[in-house]
């Protein structure tokens, strides 16, 4: 460690197991920088990286290379050789050791030289990215200003450097514990738009051509959700006329009650192209068709009361029958009659 105080040859962006350097020293340093983008009403993205396994997967034979770059004398070289070599380890279960394999890879944890070494393992993990990247131990950010599509660009190679120089090096990155922030102070709804989608709207519509209300009260309760979400998704609480209905234009929010709709279309088709075990048997096609019968038409149940009357099929076989010919008949000679189906009903 001397060596490289005196050589400066640690990388001033890692800021783990240095004297006068902490956790606390290196947030204070890059929330200055983040910070400082923010009062120019700049976004940053970053990038949070994280090392599968850090500290034992260090290849001893690439280390000792790395250490010999940096003009680790030879002698320091062969203790450095004896301390990691002819380490073996096993396994105990119930008092039974497994047999003993040899360590090839990894720096002692609990150890003083472990952290030192690792250090100088990865001390040139951000010298070949344009990019700012920030090191506490095996914890890594890769961040950039974001101007413009370009700088997102530049941010994604850098990204995809990293990974190249954890494969070149015998490491990896846990792609589940890796993510992707974007720090700004600008308004978009993009994210609250993501959330709205990927989060509540499954919940309302969960086997929602099952359960799909005829009763105004019960439509108009659940466009209500939606239409308070486009409020908060858009900030926008005006009172106006129209307000709302704007709102969900402008963010392509289709209204529920047509978008429960589509599902049971879609799943009727899937039915009767056999990709959905419901009982498309017990339907039959009228014994004569008229000119506004497409060639798919099937016959209205009848129904007495309104429980059954707007249940699934005598409900979906109304909207079924309704669909224009050109669709029916373009389907049939599809290779997927259901995505087509699909696409058409989504898009009109």
């Amino acid at each position: 460690m001397e060596h490289f105080q005196n050589n400066n040859i640690l990388s001033a962006n890692q800021h783990a197991f240095r004297k006068y350097h902490s956790c606390e020293t290196q947030l204070v340093s890059v929330i200055n920088e983040w910070a400082s983008s923010l009062d120019q009403r700049k976004q940053v993205d970053v990038f949070i990286l994280d090392f599968e396994k850090a500290f034992d997967t260090v290849p001893h034979e690439l280390l000792k290379s790395k250490l010999y770059t940096m003009g680790v004398s030879h002698q320091v070289l062969c203790w450095v050789d004896a301390f990691l070599s002819d380490r073996e380890q096993s396994v105990v279960v119930n008092g039974s050791r497994s047999n003993p394999s040899k360590v090839t890879s990894g720096v002692p944890q609990g150890s003083v030289l472990g952290p030192i070494l690792f250090l100088a393992y990865i001390n040139d993990i951000g010298n070949a990215v344009s990019s700012g990247v920030r090191l506490f131990a095996d914890d890594c950010v890769c961040y950039r200003v974001i101007d413009d599509v370009s700088d997102g660009h530049q941010l994604q190679e850098d990204i995809n450097i990293l990974g190249q120089w954890a494969k070149d090096w015998g490491m990896s990155f846990q792609p589940v514990k890796c993510n992707i922030m974007t720090i700004t102070r600008k308004r978009k709804p993009d994210a609250k738009l993501a959330a709205y989608k990927g989060l509540l709207l499954p919940v309302l519509e969960y086997a929602s051509s099952v359960w799909d209300p005829h009763q105004a009260f019960l439509q108009h309760n659940l466009e209500n959700i939606q239409r308070r979400a486009a409020r908060f998704i858009a900030s926008d609480y005006s009172r106006e006329p129209g307000s709302v209905s704007s709102l969900l234009r402008d963010l392509n929010l289709v209204p529920l009650a047509e978008r429960r709709r589509q599902s049971r279309i879609i799943l009727f088709a899937k039915g009767i192209y056999g990709q959905a075990q419901i009982p498309i048997d017990c339907l039959r096609k009228p014994l004569r068709r008229s000119r506004n019968m497409h060639d798919m038409h099937f016959c209205q149940l009848y129904a007495s009361t309104n429980c059954y009357k707007y249940s699934f099929f005598p409900n979906t076989i109304r909207d079924w029958n309704s669909l224009p010919s050109d669709l029916i008949s373009s389907s049939s000679g599809s290779v997927n009659p259901v995505t087509y189906i699909s696409t058409r009903v989504r898009s009109n």
